[in-house]
């Protein structure tokens, strides 16, 4: 921070401050989206509602080098293919404990459960690998970031290029998805048992 004269204040580059509270001064992650200068003020493309210029505007989304790149038709497909690819997973999966006799229903419904548990697991595990800061060779990263679903990081489904979502959204949405896949769950039973 620093104070060019008058009333005017002038923010390094690399913080953030929002533009009615120019003294609540905060680090932006992307260092790059914030170039300084006048409070309340992001690089190209970044969205001046969010946190430290956290999310590209909508209909962008965020590069692996932190700018913001327009969505393209791929871009588009992420976000319904993993909600249809979850339903459909979460269908067949009741599905098939449905019509399982019920005396070996407890013992493999719970063999089930417990290896896809420890898979996730394993795989939440490897996305933590990609939160670090070191540069991973081309099919390793990928792979990585492809995983990043799994811990909840909804920005990897290009959430961006439909919306654009505040960090206090985007956290609260991670941390409710456990309780939606109940949900979906329940409705799955539901509209089963209805349909029978």
């Amino acid at each position: 921070l620093s104070c060019v004269g008058g009333n005017r204040l002038e923010l390094l580059s690399g913080f953030w401050s929002p533009a009615d509270e120019p003294f609540s001064i905060f680090y932006c992650d992307v260092a790059s989206a914030c170039p300084g200068g006048e409070p309340g003020s992001c690089s190209a493309k970044r969205s001046t509602e969010s946190l430290g210029c956290s999310s590209c505007v909508s209909g962008y989304r965020e590069r692996n080098d932190g700018s913001c790149q327009a969505c393209e038709g791929w871009d588009f497909l992420w976000m319904p293919s993993a909600a249809l690819f979850v339903l459909l997973f979460l269908a067949s999966i009741y599905a098939l404990a449905a019509t399982e006799r019920s005396a070996t229903q407890l013992r493999s419904t719970l063999l089930g459960v417990l290896t896809i548990s420890q898979v996730v697991t394993l795989l939440q595990y490897l996305t933590v690998m990609d939160s670090m800061s070191v540069q991973w060779p081309d099919p390793l990263d990928r792979i990585l970031q492809s995983m990043a679903v799994l811990a909840f990081d909804i920005d990897r489904l290009e959430v961006s290029c439909f919306m654009g979502l505040a960090a206090t959204i985007n956290f609260s949405i991670r941390l409710f998805m456990v309780l939606g896949l109940f949900e979906v769950l329940l409705i799955i039973h539901l509209l089963m048992v209805f349909l029978r």
